[in-house]
């Protein structure tokens, strides 16, 4: 396999990955945040999702997780490296490159003073949906091979 389709293939299966996870991940943080009133509730959530901390966040996290997932698609396919360790390694890069982003802006905006259980929870709960939507990825890169 080349290595420009090998990239293709990682770049695509990572992204799509993370886009469901963090997709599954805001429903259920509606549905969490609802308190009997869905409709004005989900008006709330959709101004709090136009922040532009938050637009960036998502741009970041995206844009990450698709050039590594590149990466990973050329370390699985072309240089046959062990698919859980790769997804092991990318998701906690992604991670970490997305805590440090959140900590600032956190920080900016005086937000961990007043809310630090918060943002863990948040922090703990996306990195969890990271690892899981980066494990999924891995395996669909790696049964690509096979049929390559």
């Amino acid at each position: 396999m080349e290595s420009k389709a090998a990239k293709q293939i990682g770049g695509k299966s990572a992204f799509v990955a993370v886009l469901f996870a963090v997709i599954v991940l805001e429903i259920f943080w509606l549905m969490m945040g609802t308190g009997g009133d869905l409709a004005n509730d989900l008006i709330f959530f959709i101004a709090a999702q136009a922040n532009i901390f938050v637009v960036t966040f998502f741009i970041l996290l995206f844009s990450t997780t698709y050039f590594l997932g590149r990466y990973a698609g050329r370390d699985i396919l072309i240089r046959n490296k062990n698919h859980i360790w790769i997804g092991i390694k990318y998701a906690l890069l992604t991670s970490v490159i997305n805590w440090i982003y959140l900590l600032i802006i956190y920080q900016v905006n005086h937000i961990l003073e007043h809310a630090w259980n918060a943002v863990i929870e948040a922090l703990l709960t996306l990195t969890i949906a990271i690892f899981m939507a980066w494990m999924f990825a891995m395996k669909r890169i790696r049964l690509k091979a096979g049929r390559g």
